[in-house]
């Protein structure tokens, strides 16, 4: 079953916040392969998760992905 679309979530508000609350970021096509976002800190920790969504439905939430910007 193909994907049809991506939900990134990212516990953008509170960076320092644990454990992490996560609000919905961006929804994107399948085709999208990059996903720029304004508005960091450098030196914060981010962190994300992503949902995959096809003609069955959801998937659960992926793993944490943490990034520290530069």
């Amino acid at each position: 079953m193909a994907i049809s679309s991506y939900d990134i979530y990212w516990n953008g508000v509170d960076p320092d916040l644990l454990p992490p609350e996560y609000s919905h970021m961006v929804t994107v096509d399948s085709t999208t392969l990059t996903q720029s976002i304004i508005s960091i800190i450098p030196g914060k920790t981010y962190r994300f998760k992503v949902l995959a969504t096809s003609i069955v439905g959801d998937s659960a939430l992926s793993s944490q992905v943490t990034i520290k910007a530069a």
